[in-house]
């Protein structure tokens, strides 16, 4: 009835059960290719059999990330449960929680492509979340399989593509699943968006006839349709003879098994979750992940409005006097803003030598909170072709932490996490180590010189106002106590170095401890 024995048995595995005095039974589960046993020291053995006992097996989410539910439902003349368990049971189905990281989630994830094989021969259905996108072999499938006798008709398959993602710098990686959107024999028109750039037409055009020769190609400058949609009702163009032929020849079975044709994601695709109990730099986040990790991006930012009270009408010297006010205002305000921008700057080569290795970024998904606004929290999605920064909801309590998830190829964590720490705010701009005595310039002496013209000079020294001169005739340019001040000003410039560095590394520190990796 279970067939043979796969894997190993899991210990301390539970099971859940709608019971008002039992909910939750433990013991040693044991799968099999065609079922499974628990045993448990307080009750006799609980035998499931698919073939015998299974109406239909679903794999469901919760709104706990970490947590999944294999829900076994039973049918109603034959529930082994219900025969097991000496209370009655309010329901005729059973789960099996998956937590991640346990031993049960390894073992079971490890039999589920078993479970669905047996399912599958004896007709059991088995339903589970999927990514959000399916391949258009499988929407075909779908279709054309129908539970009446009479057969649904397909016309055309329309996807619409962005021209962005077809011309991206890096195209030896391209996004998951974008090519199966021009698959030859099924989609017969090809809608691409964002072809405002002429230049890159030809490449466009030369990209998705290579993919696929049969379709139909429109292209729209942005993302919208104003037109007549006649051109995307023609009939009967799938099933022209030879789109008919070339899923013949190359999809034979594609009507019965879609899923032989799609290919699964590669197991080097990953998503990359980082949580930061802090606030982030707006300039320094644009520079970083914007600009450093998709350049080729448009983004597009939404700045929140703030209510204002209504203008008060002013006249005469209170006119004058506000506008005084407000010119002020103006210029402190450019000055500070100069000042945080130069705070700010991230230098160009650090967020390359990053990014080049961090691996492939293809999304960016985040909820941000920047120093710069105590009000709103925002929200940032990068797709790869385009980027937003929306502003959230008012909230009663502002929001004073980040979370941000990168999903990609071949990701890097401590790459990313190394980026992320270069969004954080900074104090002071890095200072590099002071240039040795040799290297100060003529412009510095003079600079230094400056400051001291009015010190005491030495026993034998004049000065004229324009050079120096001792009781030999020996004429010089700088003071002659100039060493000294060369060397005092930079002793300065060292300890105010090493002030705002260390200040810098503690910073650091304290972003590190407060950056969590969630895998």
């Amino acid at each position: 009835k279970v067939g043979r024995p796969i894997g190993t048995s899991v210990s301390h595995a539970q099971i859940l059960v709608q019971s008002e005095h039992l909910h939750v039974i433990e013991g040693t589960l044991q799968p099999y290719a065609h079922g499974f046993v628990l045993t448990s020291a307080h009750c006799p053995p609980l035998v499931v059999s698919f073939p015998t006992h299974v109406l239909a097996l679903r794999v469901l989410a919760t709104p706990h990330e970490e947590l999944l539910l294999v829900v076994v439902d039973f049918t109603e003349d034959n529930n082994p449960v219900a025969e097991w368990l000496p209370c009655a049971t309010s329901s005729s189905s059973i789960a099996l929680p998956l937590v991640a990281g346990s031993r049960m989630q390894e073992r079971l994830l490890a039999v589920l492509d078993v479970w669905k094989a047996t399912a599958a021969a004896h007709d059991i259905p088995f339903v589970k979340p999927n990514s959000g996108y399916v391949d258009p072999i499988a929407v075909c499938a779908a279709v054309k399989h129908t539970q009446h006798d009479q057969a649904m008709q397909l016309s055309t398959v329309t996807t619409v593509i962005s021209g962005v993602a077809l011309t991206l710098p890096d195209s030896a990686t391209p996004f998951p699943k974008l090519w199966d959107q021009l698959t030859p024999g099924f989609v017969t028109t090809v809608v691409l968006t964002h072809t405002q750039d002429v230049a890159n037409l030809p490449r466009l055009r030369l990209r998705v006839d290579s993919a696929n020769p049969f379709a139909d190609v429109l292209c729209l400058r942005s993302n919208g349709l104003d037109g007549d949609l006649s051109t995307f009702l023609a009939l009967d163009v799938f099933e022209t003879s030879e789109r008919r032929r070339y899923r013949d020849v190359h999809f034979p079975s594609w009507q019965q098994a879609p899923s032989t044709y799609v290919v699964p994601l590669p197991a080097s695709v990953t998503a990359v979750r980082f949580e930061m109990k802090l606030k982030l730099d707006r300039n320094r986040f644009v520079a970083c992940i914007q600009r450093g990790l998709s350049p080729h991006t448009t983004l597009k930012t939404i700045s929140p409005v703030y209510t204002s009270t209504p203008p008060i009408q002013l006249s005469g010297l209170r006119l004058a006097q506000a506008l005084a006010m407000d010119k002020v205002s103006t210029q402190l305000v450019h000055s500070s803003s100069s000042n945080e921008e130069h705070k700010g700057v991230v230098p160009e080569e650090t967020i390359a030598a990053i990014v080049a290795q961090l691996g492939t970024v293809w999304t960016v998904e985040a909820s941000l909170a920047f120093t710069d606004d105590n009000q709103h929290g925002y929200t940032y999605i990068n797709t790869g072709t385009k980027a937003f920064l929306r502003v959230q909801p008012t909230l009663s309590s502002p929001p004073t932490s980040c979370s941000v998830v990168f999903t990609g190829q071949h990701l890097d964590a401590e790459k990313l996490r190394l980026l992320l720490l270069q969004c954080c705010p900074a104090r002071h701009a890095r200072h590099a180590a002071v240039v040795a005595l040799s290297d100060v310039t003529v412009d510095e002496k003079r600079r230094i010189q400056a400051l001291h013209v009015t010190d005491p000079l030495p026993d034998g020294y004049m000065f004229d106002g324009t050079s120096y001169y001792d009781y030999f005739g020996g004429q010089y340019e700088f003071h002659p106590n100039i060493q000294q001040f060369i060397d005092a000003d930079m002793a300065k410039k060292n300890d105010v170095a090493a002030r705002h560095n260390n200040e810098l590394e503690t910073d650091r520190v304290r972003y590190e401890e407060c950056t969590t990796l969630l895998v």
